[in-house]
């Protein structure tokens, strides 16, 4: 597969990444009117120090805004990504390149597209700006070499850009 095809496939699993987060918007939503529903009839046991069912739900309703206000984050992100058909190839890695790497190591081989704000979901190819592979290659040229850090472990792995469209 030629590199510029490779992008649009990737452009392609952005906007089906961007229909998965809708459906999650809508079914967290649904879980928040739910909890929300189970919280009131918790309140109207009684005691609210003593309640259980009160505490559980304040906690999950909790925990679902917080991931709401993730994905909002997310969705955002993606929907604000303009001009990603206007690329043009300057000499240099810049937004919404596609980008070859070889990990020095292993020789194994990834292809991704660098994205604006924080749109990244590495195994399909698409990778932020702002993570740590992408602020490596920012403003990188072909043969370039770079380390970011595993992770989990900590150690570092080598990379080696290859090539961009």
């Amino acid at each position: 597969m030629e590199l510029k095809d490779a992008g649009r496939d990737i452009s392609n699993r952005l906007a089906a990444y961007k229909q998965e987060l809708r459906s999650m918007k809508v079914a967290i939503t649904e879980d928040i009117e739910k909890t929300t529903v189970d919280l009131k009839e918790a309140a109207a046991l009684g005691d609210l120090r003593e309640n259980a069912e009160f505490t559980a739900a304040v906690e999950k309703l909790s925990q679902l805004n917080a991931r709401l206000n993730n994905l909002l984050e997310q969705l955002k992100d993606i929907e604000d990504i303009d001009g990603e058909e206007n690329y043009e190839n300057i000499g240099m890695i810049v937004l919404f390149s596609t980008v070859k790497v070889r990990l020095k190591e292993t020789g194994e081989v990834f292809i991704f597209k660098l994205y604006p704000g924080n749109v990244s979901k590495v195994e399909e190819g698409i990778v932020s700006v702002e993570s740590p592979v992408g602020k490596n290659i920012w403003f990188k040229v072909k043969g370039s070499v770079f380390t970011v850090e595993h992770a989990v472990t900590g150690e570092p792995i080598e990379f080696e850009i290859e090539d961009f469209y």
